[in-house]
Order: structure tokens, then C-alpha cells, then sequence
């Protein structure tokens, strides 16, 4: 008997032991068990997009054509209405509102360069930039003189009015604001901005007739009744070296060559505010090279 209780003391010390040296085992109990957590794999980092660089000064040169549109159809009327200004015939009839004079325009050639500052937000480009064009674009207006009968103040009028006009631009100059956005290396852009320009012009408008006109054989001297007046008033404007303003609005494309050179094409319209009321437009279309810094 006391062999067998100490071979029962001597199984369980080396169950003991045995159960020490082996890894604990998790017990299932359900809901409880236990679940290995899995470590997320690690994020594959994703490039940022890459745009060309249009950001900072640039300046170039560029060569244009364009077209040139005047109206000088009231260019006339102050003339007349001041030649005419303490007659009846001007307060009841106004002679000053005909239209002696058209509508002409020309083309040609022009040169220059430009000059701006982009600023970069990833693909969108905002900037400022002058502009400047050499040119010698000159016309003259058609002229189609009138001459109608018309009474005023009790008296019969036989009035002829012929006039001129002429310009003649030579300076060119925008400031312009500009917006565009990147696609590879090209910017496509927009401008809006304001134009000055130098320029030289002339306007004269002559009337002319006869108060109370006779018929022949009778001479108009002063022994008809009413008496019979013969009249011719001209005034005339010109100046040279005159400063002309207006609008200006393009559109256009740069593309970059080189890291630090582009080549670009554009059309632009420049609006005309009227001069001695002379008024037009310009349309041009040019190229151009430019040079980041």
C-alpha cells in the first residue's frame, strides 16, 4: 500500500513537470476563442502628378498680320453742327447728322515682343503679361458727298456736304491678364486687358449751298426776292502723335520646346474706344518665341 501511493506522488510530479515545459494552449470556449490578428501589408506610395513648368518671368519676340476695321460715318457731324450752330437750318433740319463719310479698313504686317510672369498651381497657370507691336496701318475714308433741298427758318436751302477722314496707327501696346492650363507641354490661355496705342488722324467736312436759290436766268446777286445767298463753311481736325485707347481680348496656345524655351501662336482683337469720332478694330494673328527665366 505504501508502494502504491508514492508510485501515485511520483506520476503526478512528472505530469507537473511535463505540463510546464509545453506552450500554452488556448482554450476554445465559444465566442472566446481567440483569432490571430493579420498585420495590413504595407501602402504602395502613389507618384504625385508631374506637370511642365511654366512658372516665373518670361519675355520673347513675336511677328503679326492684321486686319484693320475704321467707321468714320460720324466723324463729320461735330464739324457740321459747329459750322452750322446759329443757323435754323441746323436746329430744325440738322444737316450734321448726314453721313458723308463710310466705313473702310487694311491689313498688314506687324513686329514686337512680349513680356510676363506666370504663377503655378499644379496644372492651372495665372499671370500678367505687356505686349507691344510696331505696325504702320493707314486709311482713308470713302467719301460720298450729299446735297438735298430742305427748308428751315422760312428759307429754301440747296446744302452740299463732302467731307475726309484719315488714320493712321503706328504703336501698339497691351496689358493683358492672363489664364491658362497645362496639358503635357502645351498651355493654351486666354487674355483680357487693356490697349494704348499711338496714332496720327485728320477729319474736314465742308457745307455748302445757297439760301433761297433762284431759277436761271435770274443771277443770285442779292436782287432776287427773298434774296438769294450763296454760303460755304469748312472745319477741319488733325493731329499727330495722338494716344488711342481700348480693349483687348486673346486667345492662344504656348508649347514648351526646351525646359527654358517656347514657341507660341495667338489671334487677339483690340477694340477701339472712338477719337475725334473715329472708331475701329484690329484683329491680328502672330507667332512668337519665348524664353523662361
Amino acid at each position: 500500500m505504501r508502494r502504491l501511493i508514492l508510485a501515485f506522488a511520483l506520476a503526478g510530479l512528472v505530469t507537473d513537470a511535463f505540463a510546464a515545459d509545453q506552450p500554452e494552449i488556448p482554450t476554445l470556449r465559444g465566442s472566446d476563442a481567440v483569432v490571430p490578428v493579420l498585420q495590413p501589408a504595407a501602402a504602395v506610395p502613389i507618384a504625385a502628378p508631374a506637370f511642365a513648368r511654366w512658372g516665373g518671368f518670361y519675355a520673347g519676340g513675336q511677328l503679326g498680320y492684321s486686319s484693320v476695321h475704321m467707321d468714320f460715318s460720324q466723324a463729320t457731324k461735330s464739324l457740321v453742327a459747329f459750322s452750322l450752330r446759329e443757323l435754323a437750318l441746323e436746329a430744325e433740319r440738322h444737316p450734321s447728322e448726314w453721313e458723308v463719310l463710310g466705313q473702310t479698313g487694311t491689313q498688314g504686317r506687324s513686329y514686337g515682343g512680349f513680356a510676363g510672369y506666370n504663377s503655378q498651381w499644379d496644372e492651372v497657370i495665372v499671370g500678367m503679361e505687356l505686349n507691344y507691336s510696331r505696325a504702320s496701318f493707314s486709311v482713308s475714308a470713302p467719301n460720298s458727298p450729299l446735297a438735298r433741298v430742305t427748308a428751315a427758318g422760312g428759307n429754301v436751302y440747296l446744302v452740299t456736304i463732302t467731307g475726309s477722314g484719315s488714320m493712321q496707327i503706328t504703336d501698339l501696346a497691351t496689358i493683358r491678364a492672363r489664364a491658362g492650363w497645362v496639358v503635357g507641354n502645351f498651355l493654351p490661355y486666354v487674355t483680357a486687358g487693356v490697349a494704348v496705342g499711338q496714332a496720327a488722324f485728320a477729319r474736314s467736312a465742308t457745307v455748302s449751298g445757297i439760301e433761297n436759290p433762284t431759277r436761271p436766268p435770274v443771277p443770285c446777286d442779292g436782287s432776287a426776292s427773298p434774296p438769294c445767298t450763296i454760303f460755304s463753311f469748312t472745319q477741319s481736325e488733325a493731329k499727330t502723335n495722338a494716344f488711342i485707347y481700348g480693349f483687348a481680348v486673346s486667345a492662344g496656345v504656348d508649347f514648351m520646346l526646351m525646359s527654358n524655351v517656347f514657341v507660341r501662336g495667338e489671334v487677339e482683337y483690340i477694340g477701339l474706344a472712338p477719337i475725334s469720332r473715329i472708331s475701329g478694330g484690329i484683329s491680328t494673328g502672330r507667332v512668337g518665341v519665348g524664353f523662361k527665366f
